[in-house]
């Protein structure tokens, strides 16, 4: 039997219904709420990486590019939608990061799995950016980009990730 991990990269309130949350983040929901059920039932590992931010947002590099505070450490709009989360466990995770990428991907050992898949928001920044840094580190792992549990800063934003994932060999099923 296959040994797989989902990571689940920053579903959370402020990207579907909050600050920054769009149309296309709140319509995937549904299908994310049922690839999770499966992958749950099935015992597969879930990583859930939460956008964390704090009062210095504004000062730092990023809030200087984007300048809407959101994901600030703790609020609603910080929170893994409701109906995506489970419960932490010996089989779920939850990861805070404060920039694009989660830092740490080498501690979670992620070369055990005979595949990661990754979804989540936006596909066009933390997605990318959490895959890239995944392929660096496990060059020959197979990585699943679940593009209807995707959705991007914009429509064409979210094609243009999907198509720069698939030149860096990744599988954008």
């Amino acid at each position: 039997m296959s040994k797989n991990a989902l990571i689940v990269v920053d579903v959370q309130n402020d990207f579907t219904t909050g600050v920054l949350g769009t149309k296309e983040a709140k319509a995937a929901i549904p299908f994310i709420e049922g690839f999770l059920c499966k992958f749950h039932a099935d015992g597969n590992r879930i990583f859930y990486t939460r956008d964390t931010h704090d009062a210095n947002y504004l000062n730092a590099q990023e809030g200087k590019h984007l300048p809407i505070e959101h994901c600030m450490f703790g609020s609603h709009g910080w929170r893994v939608v409701d109906s995506v989360g489970y419960a932490e466990s010996e089989q779920v995770t939850y990861l805070n990061k404060s920039q694009f990428g989660y830092d740490d991907w080498e501690s979670e050992h992620l070369d055990q799995y005979d595949k990661i898949f990754i979804m989540g928001f936006c596909t066009d920044i933390c997605v990318i950016a959490n895959a890239l840094a995944i392929k660096i580190l496990y060059p020959e792992l197979p990585i699943m980009i679940v593009s209807n549990g995707c959705a991007g800063s914009t429509p064409e934003k979210h094609l243009a990730a999907l198509e720069v994932m698939r030149s860096c060999q990744f599988n954008v099923i």
